[in-house]
């Protein structure tokens, strides 16, 4: 099966754009339902959503046969219909393989109007507020609302996830407005649709019905990046497109653009202080390598440039280092190098995994992950930035992974399995006041704060697979930024361009309301565990095997000079 579809997309995309046009003729279908009034028709995937989610008076009839259009730059299979147009995507399984396109955001950019400017007047009473675009939608626009959507979760009613994949979320309030054909009716956009009252009666107006009849463009050019735009941005790893890709997009969640765009595995973006550049580590070489790019995917440099293990680089406060961890001693050790690749200086050497490191604010620590107790599990350690006094901070049983500290030096967030399942927890810079900020059955981790520290971004699996979240930084009012059926990783928060850090602090100004759920039972006194040395210059004497994506599951112990493979 998969082949046919291959071949029959391969053949549409090299017809001419002329052989695709509304004028095309359909083609024969044994499952094909046809309509008079248009003269075409509608069969297979289309056919069956059609008869799904409410037929002529949601979807109205097809107003174009199946054609090849660009949809977020890529040829995709669409047909026209009276209000809205589908989309056929053979990547994604069912009920995902069929989506309904954003014609309300569309028909809005065709009249030059930004919805981004439509008044916001805050949650009101009784309606239901959409956080990520700030309107309500209430009475009985919000009754349709909720009895119409897409089935994704096999149970009855519609969630509001099922309710947008439908209609989409509110881009403006009910509000009156004077149509195309002179009535002024009460109005009100969403991104797939537009509802509209005509007497006491709520329709779907005709919007794709409007667009075909309008000769301006409907979609904007591509956007650039989100990390062009000079606000700040959300870049994180994503295999949406079959591999894992580096993504960046606003802090609504809706605008998104692939970086890398390559048919290796780039992983664990990390924002660079000024909002730039992102590292990331990355297949394409052969081993591990840690890359830099432009926050818009360009001058691609390779910075490590071996074979073997280069991996989670993370930028000093100033920019001019990067931190990171590596196989080139024999095991897994952390390192430090110039933002260019030069002058690798070996800060640990631990015969166990030592892993994922984090600057603190100020440039004087860095935090870790290691494997080294005898507990035979993950702890968090501090060091400082030369690599001399190696501390445990986290002492929990449990594994304890992917620290971040935070912009203001008060706070390491990480990431935890010692209450059973994978939760993003925050300590002290000692490792006191060790707090559980998610407290959610699903699997929490890889957190990332924001550059003013008031929020943090991490992934999740509450919604059935990861997605990308943020949440205030003692855990409250999570939101969810990604919805998508593939996994959605390793967020890193950048800044705006120009935009500077707060200044680092040295002890919190007040103690979290919440009480601690662990707090170590004595102060750390760890002596220094190692010395840094220089960077060995031999080579590895084995080609080591590709490392696939992570996932916030124990790690197996690699034995010394593997690379570790993470479930």
């Amino acid at each position: 099966m998969i082949s046919r579809v291959t071949l029959l997309l391969s053949l549409l995309l090299s017809l001419p754009l002329l052989a695709l046009s509304a004028n095309a003729n359909v083609l024969a279908q044994d499952d094909e339902r046809c309509f008079a009034e248009t003269g075409l028709c509608i069969s297979d995937r289309f056919r069956q959503f059609w008869e799904q989610h409410g037929e002529g008076d949601i979807l109205g009839a097809p107003i174009t046969p199946v054609q090849m259009e660009l949809v977020g730059g890529k040829p995709t299979e669409v047909q026209w219909f009276e209000r809205v147009r589908l989309e056929r995507h053979y990547d994604q399984a069912a009920p995902n393989d069929v989506q309904v396109s954003r014609l309300g955001a569309n028909r809005l950019y065709q009249q030059g109007r930004d919805w981004f400017a439509f008044d916001k007047p805050g949650p009101q009473d009784g309606c239901l507020f959409i956080e990520r675009t700030e309107h309500n939608i209430c009475g009985e626009v919000l009754a349709f609302w909720q009895t119409h959507g897409v089935e994704l979760d096999g149970q009855p009613g519609f969630s509001t996830e099922e309710s947008q994949a439908l209609l989409g979320m509110p881009l403006s309030e009910l509000q009156s407005e004077t149509l195309a054909d002179g009535r002024e009716l009460q109005v009100q956009w969403f991104e797939r649709v537009r509802l509209q009252f005509s007497g006491d009666t709520l329709e779907v107006a005709k919007i794709g019905t409007e667009i075909l009849n309008d000769d301006r463009a409907y979609e904007p050019p591509p956007p650039p990046p989100p990390s062009e735009s000079g606000e700040e941005f959300i870049a994180f790893q994503t295999n949406r497109d079959g591999n894992n890709e580096i993504y960046v997009m606003d802090l609504n969640g809706i605008t998104l653009v692939n970086l890398t765009n390559h048919p290796s595995e780039d992983e664990e973006p990390s924002v660079s202080p000024d909002g730039t550049r992102i590292a990331f580590q990355t297949s394409r070489d052969g081993g591990r390598d840690i890359y830099v790019m432009d926050t818009d995917g360009a001058n691609l440099v390779n910075l490590t440039n071996r074979l073997g293990f280069d991996g989670s680089p993370e930028w000093s406060p100033d920019g001019e280092r990067i931190v990171f961890y590596s196989d080139r001693g024999g095991n897994l050790d952390i390192y430090v190098m110039d933002a260019d690749g030069g002058n690798v200086t070996r800060l640990t050497d631990n015969p166990l995994p030592d892993m994922v490191p984090s600057w603190s604010p100020d440039g004087q620590q860095i935090v870790f992950q290691t494997f080294r107790d005898a507990d035979n599990n993950f702890e968090i350690y501090s060091m400082n930035a030369d690599g001399t006094n190696q501390i445990n901070l986290s002492r929990s049983g449990g594994l304890d992974e992917f620290p971040s500290w935070s912009p203001n030096g008060q706070r390491i967030a990480f990431q935890t399995d010692r209450v059973g399942n994978w939760e993003v927890f925050a300590m002290n810079p000692d490792g006191n006041v060790q707090i559980n900020l998610t407290n959610h059955p699903a699997i929490d981790g890889a957190p990332s704060w924001s550059p003013d520290g008031s929020r943090l971004v991490f992934d999740s699996g509450r919604d059935d697979n990861n997605e990308i979240y943020i949440m205030n930084a003692d855990g409250s009012s999570p939101i969810r930024l990604t919805n998508d059926p593939e996994a959605d990783r390793f967020p890193s928060w950048g800044p705006a361009h120009g935009s500077s850090e707060p200044e680092p602090t040295a002890k919190p100004t007040a103690e979290p309301t919440e009480e601690p759920t662990a707090e170590p039972t004595e102060e750390p006194t760890a002596e220094p565990t190692a010395e840094p040395t220089e960077e060995p210059t031999e080579e590895p004497t084995e080609e080591p095997t590709p490392n696939p994506s992570h996932q916030p599951t124990p790690m197996p112990m690699p034995t010394p000079g593997d690379i570790p493979t993470f479930p």
